[in-house]
């Protein structure tokens, strides 16, 4: 559909005024614009017909008021977003019916030009192929055979002369061959839907996997060293701009080797994992955890300087303290040791990190379980 190039003008105003500014109920209105398009034509089309008397007014505008009505209403539903309460927001089923009711009721009031209708009812269910599951394409076919068939048994009956049996049930039997090929169609096209749907998702989540893989520490689910690194580049160059310091903290298990040594290194892991979901619950959203290798972590705080940083990693001590990073092992108290610095302006990250490094070997060189800033 037409789109304005520039977002300002009057006709920009207008086509949000008819279709919103969400993308999707635009593009379902827009489809349902190329439908109602085709309902202008075959309209337009009948007035005609009607002005030339092949077919009766009094036929001719009752039609004519239910696709009106039938259109509106459909738009009305679209628009105010109420569709979007039902499975199939687009609303493609009622559409079709709709349209099938306004085709076998133009096929009852025409005369010698009813034959094209049955050529309309294989377009609609043709539109409808790409939208509905094969079940309701198959329902669709049923109602228009039906409601086809009733409606020339009825004509028959009323105007045997005018529409002679014969006739009218080489018109069925054209419809019978048809439409449920159309129908069959839609069905295998439904299921090539299913299938492509199907690998979609699979590939969906294979590449969140992937990315996971590529950012996730695979143990304890924190950040990896890459992610992290990543990260601090994007947070020095908003603290260049803005002046605004962040502070990061190299933090290392005290003692981590022995308790592998001792215990074996599932209890390892399992002090891995502890820490860090410890450790996910004290500190702010804004905080990043990363796992920096082996029993070593590091955080960045950003928009902070040293003593809230410093604050913050006091909570963090009072919290693995009260916790048991070792369920197995109730009794195993785990601390930690943590070097703490400030990010200079135009100071490279590894200096930075370097600097809070040997913060962390002078905190463990003055008893451990303590955080050293640099």
């Amino acid at each position: 559909m037409f789109e304005p190039a520039d977002p300002n003008s009057t006709l920009s105003t207008l086509c949000r005024g008819l279709m919103t500014a969400d993308p999707k109920q635009r593009l379902r209105i827009q489809r349902f614009m190329v439908a109602a398009i085709n309902y202008v034509i075959f309209g337009g089309l009948l007035v005609f017909m009607a002005a030339q008397g092949r077919v009766p007014w009094d036929a001719a505008i009752p039609l004519l008021s239910f696709m009106v009505a039938s259109e509106v209403g459909i738009y009305v539903l679209l628009r105010t977003g109420v569709a979007q309460r039902y499975a199939d927001p687009s609303l493609t089923l009622p559409q079709i019916l709709l349209a099938l009711v306004a085709v076998v009721w133009s096929y009852a009031i025409l005369d010698e030009s009813r034959g094209a209708a049955l050529i309309l009812l294989a377009l609609i269910l043709t539109f409808g192929m790409f939208n509905l599951s094969g079940r309701a394409t198959r329902g669709a076919t049923v109602f228009a055979l039906g409601s086809l068939g009733a409606v020339m048994l009825t004509l028959h009956h009323r105007h045997p002369a005018q529409h002679p049996f014969s006739q009218e049930l080489i018109h069925f039997l054209f419809a019978c061959t048809s439409l449920p090929t159309i129908s069959l169609l839609s069905a295998q096209l439904g299921m090539l839907r299913k299938r492509l749907e199907s690998r979609k998702q699979e590939l969906m989540q294979a590449l969140e996997r992937i990315q996971m893989l590529a950012t996730r520490d695979e143990l304890t689910g924190l950040y990896n060293r890459r992610h992290m690194m990543e990260a601090l580049r994007v947070q020095r160059a908003l603290a260049e701009r803005t002046g605004q310091p962040f502070c990061v903290a190299l933090i290392d298990l005290d003692h981590f080797k022995q308790i592998n040594d001792t215990h074996g290194h599932g209890v390892g892991d399992e002090v891995l994992r502890r820490f860090a979901e410890v450790s996910l619950r004290c500190i702010r959203e804004s905080d990043l955890l990363a796992r920096w290798g082996g029993e070593e972590f590091l955080l960045m705080l950003p928009a902070g300087q040293l003593p809230q940083a410093r604050h913050s990693l006091d909570r963090l001590h009072d919290a693995v303290r009260m916790e048991s990073l070792a369920p197995s092992l109730p009794h195993l108290g785990v601390r930690f040791s943590a070097g703490l610095a400030q990010q200079v302006p135009g100071e490279p990250l590894e200096a930075t990190i370097d600097r809070a490094d040997q913060a962390l070997y002078e905190a463990k060189r003055a008893g451990r379980n303590q955080t050293v800033v640099a």
